[in-house]
């Protein structure tokens, strides 16, 4: 049963693959003379015995609510079947709980599914991002063979608003086997509860010098709202005025809702090219570039005006400029409430999953 099994999902796998009626014939009749076991050298393509889902593994009833739970499922896709259940694993700091609920490991691939809950208050939502310390990852990993990956997907793949639990996933793919019954390290050192990422373009300037002024800290920026405009691809933020100041460059103004933002993370740039360097890639039409894009330098300064929070931007384009710099895009981060610093890190134990490999001929 299990070799039929195995032979009708290899099948599927081959439908879209170009292949001669003999050398797919040949195939299939290699995997039913292939003998299971581990490995992980040469080109191969591995294969999860469908059949062994029935008596090792199964669908854990995990304490994720209802909806993350279809949404890991949704995620897992044909794997689903073959996940684990994490017991026993949480960390607990800044009064959120981090927690390993499912994992799925082949020896070769790891995927974990975590959930984080706020215990104290309600601060997490859809936007909560985690932050993991690499150096205890990849530290784990040294010397069990796994030296690359796809790492930590830190954006939330689901939020249940009932039960305020934030889904987030651990997707790793190695070069090597680890040790059998290996585990994982990871470790969340920051939480962030909302990290909103977002962009709008932006026209041609005309050469328009608006009118300007000098903050007490020293800066000049524009007036705010001289051409107020909202952003149909973006919600983050409106453009509250846009051209030239009377500091000979152009400035391209944000309104924020200032609500709970941290003005030291939140970082909002507007991306300038050359026409010369994107034709000619010389050294010196490069640094052009550059300086229209102010390159290392903090062109944002955050004010308050009339209870409204504005950023206002200042670009290294002159009104001289204008006939070689293109003015693509305003683009920015913006983090709101207090990020929670801490110690978070799980031991996440992996069972490999039994796979069949079947060793294909190059091409």
């Amino acid at each position: 049963m299990e070799e039929l099994d195995l032979k009708r999902q290899l099948e599927r796998e081959l439908e879209p693959v170009r292949l001669s009626a003999a050398r797919r014939a040949a195939i299939l009749e290699a995997v039913e003379r292939q003998p299971a076991r581990r490995t992980w050298r040469g080109p191969a393509r591995v294969l999860l015995a469908a059949a062994l889902a029935c008596g090792l593994l199964g669908t854990a009833a995990l304490a994720l609510s209802p909806t993350l739970r279809e949404r890991v499922n949704a995620l897992l896709g044909e794997f689903a079947p073959y996940s684990q259940e994490v017991e026993g694993v949480s960390a607990v700091d800044q009064g959120v709980e981090l927690r390993a609920v499912r994992s799925l490991s082949d020896g070769n691939q790891v995927w974990v599914y975590l959930e984080a809950r706020d215990l104290e208050e309600a601060r997490l939502g859809p936007f909560t991002e985690l932050e993991e310390d690499l150096g205890v990852l990849y530290g784990n990993l040294d010397g069990a063979g796994w030296t690359d990956g796809e790492g930590f997907t830190n954006t939330c793949l689901g939020y249940d608003e009932e039960s305020g639990v934030a889904l987030f996933r651990l997707q790793f793919t190695g070069l090597g086997a680890p040790a059998p019954d290996d585990t994982f390290t990871l470790a969340v050192d920051r939480i962030s509860p909302e990290v909103r990422r977002g962009s709008a373009p932006l026209a041609q300037p005309t050469g328009e010098t608006l009118e300007s002024q000098v903050l007490p800290s020293g800066e000049t920026v524009l007036v705010p709202e001289q051409n107020l405009q909202s952003c149909s691809e973006t919600d983050l933020f409106t453009l509250s005025s846009y051209g030239f100041g009377s500091d000979g460059v152009l400035h391209v103004q944000l309104r924020l809702d200032g609500k709970e933002l941290d003005q030291e993370r939140s970082t909002f740039h507007v991306q300038v090219s050359s026409r010369r360097y994107q034709a000619t890639g010389a050294e010196e039409d490069y640094r052009t570039e550059a300086r229209y894009n102010r390159s290392g330098e903090n062109a944002r300064v955050y004010f308050w005006q009339n209870g409204v929070l504005y950023c206002d931007i200042s670009t290294g384009v002159t009104p001289a400029d204008l006939a070689d710099a293109v003015v693509e895009k305003v683009y920015g981060t913006r983090f709101r409430g207090e990020t929670l610093e801490g110690d978070w890190t799980l031991e996440i134990p992996l069972e490999d999953v039994p796979v069949r490999t079947v060793q294909m001929d190059e091409g």
